[in-house]
């Protein structure tokens, strides 16, 4: 069978969990189904050796790449011709992430869905970024009210990035459910429609949709040194903010260190945090390692003792999977994105903005009993998540049920 497969982003190097996830499924569905992809639009406009490089990659696992990727200043009515004449060739379009509305409006919002409307070919659509927050307007400015009063300094940006954010998910939604030729959405989540209202279409439960990199498991039993961890990209909504009054509280019961690992996207952010720290005399306890390697990474997990975890945005969580892979405890926000974590003991929800119940449930975590990790369905959970052939075969099964076991 012939799929066409649509990915944002994975040509690029600096990229993120989303990336690498889409990235392995599409290696791993290569040895099912004839693969091409289609980069987007925005691929176009910062081809270099980088981007050249990573596409012969792709080709290297005998994934083709739409014709006009490798020719130079073509406008963008071109490509999509060209695209159109490709796609109507395969026999289904496979979209590992949907773009945002107002950043493509170029393409009608989304370029699959875009050329699925004209080719009239079925299209699936795997929701990962878009059911990370609530896509509700009362939602939305209830959190930007509550992160503001932590950061009064960002109000005025906050709110604005906020009634964006709901604009931009609202013609998101309405653009995907208008598309006719929609068959499927799967979702990295089950927990997915308390954030998006998917108004009775069908949805797949991908499980598993995410996958630790085998290497990591070496650090599991490595010494446990006096320190917290704190890692993901570092912005408001990840709670790199949250932090600093969480860890307030815990010190005044536990003289410990938090590391924090990950690159800042923005420099007002970067610059605020370093002028909190330096406020409230934190600079002995906060240890910022910046951007790490996977190794060095995994080494500061694994030798944690807890990991904090404030994130007001998550489908998934990488970083809490990561974590408990390796027998450190994780303290989180009780969020739709992280529910599937909820039944296990080493890890602890707590209502999202309740500052003084993450740092009492981080201050009884820190000197946890190892029994917390003895637990066959964790192990199972973990083992299922341990292979990134799991989680290809779940997206297969997806396609499967329509179209049948054709292989190459």
């Amino acid at each position: 069978m012939r799929i066409a497969i649509f990915a944002n982003g994975i040509l690029e190097n600096a990229v993120g969990g989303a990336q690498k996830n889409m990235n392995e499924v599409i290696i791993g569905l290569s040895k099912y189904y004839d693969l091409t992809y289609f980069p987007e639009m925005q691929a176009y406009k910062i081809k270099n050796d980088v981007e050249y490089n990573n596409a012969n990659k792709l080709k290297g696992y005998g994934i083709k790449i739409a014709e006009p990727f490798f020719e130079d200043n073509m406008e963008q009515k071109t490509i999509i011709d060209h695209y159109t004449g490709q796609i109507k060739e395969c026999d289904f379009i496979y979209n590992l992430d949907l773009q945002y509305y107002l950043e493509n409006r170029s393409v009608q919002g989304d370029l699959s869905i875009m050329l699925a409307n004209i080719t009239k070919k079925p299209v699936g659509i795997c929701l990962q970024d878009l059911g990370d927050t609530s896509a509700k307007f009362h939602d939305m400015l209830y959190n930007a009210f509550k992160i503001s009063r932590m950061i009064p300094q960002f109000f005025g940006f906050i709110f604005t990035a906020s009634i964006y954010g709901y604009i931009n998910r609202k013609l998101t939604v309405g653009n995907l459910l208008k598309c006719n030729e929609l068959l499927f959405v799967s979702a990295v989540n089950n927990k997915i429609e308390c954030n998006v209202n998917l108004k009775n279409k069908t949805i797949f439960y991908l499980d598993p949709s995410n996958a630790i990199d085998s290497k990591i498991i070496k650090y599991k039993n490595i010494k446990k040194e006096n320190k917290i961890i704190f890692f993901a990209r570092l912005i408001y909504m990840k709670g790199i903010f949250d932090l600093i009054y969480i860890m307030r509280r815990i010190l005044d019961k536990i003289d410990t260190k938090i590391v924090i690992a990950g690159e800042f996207k923005r420099i007002n952010e970067k610059n605020l945090f370093m002028k909190m720290v330096k406020k409230f005399k934190l600079g002995d306890h906060i240890i910022y390692k910046g951007f790490l390697s996977d190794n060095d990474l995994y080494k500061e997990i694994g030798s944690s003792r807890l990991m904090i975890y404030p994130s007001h945005s998550d489908s998934f969580s990488l970083s809490v999977l990561e974590s408990i892979s390796v027998n450190v405890p994780v303290v989180a926000y009780d969020i739709p994105g992280l529910s599937l974590y909820k039944e296990f003991k080493c890890v602890k929800l707590v209502k999202e903005f309740s500052i003084k119940s993450m740092a009492e449930q981080a201050i009884q975590m820190y000197s946890h009993d190892d029994s917390i990790f003895d637990d066959i369905k964790l192990t199972k959970f973990i083992e299922l998540h341990a292979s990134w052939e799991n989680v290809v075969m779940s997206h297969k099964k997806i396609i499967d049920k329509y179209f049948g076991k054709n292989r190459l």
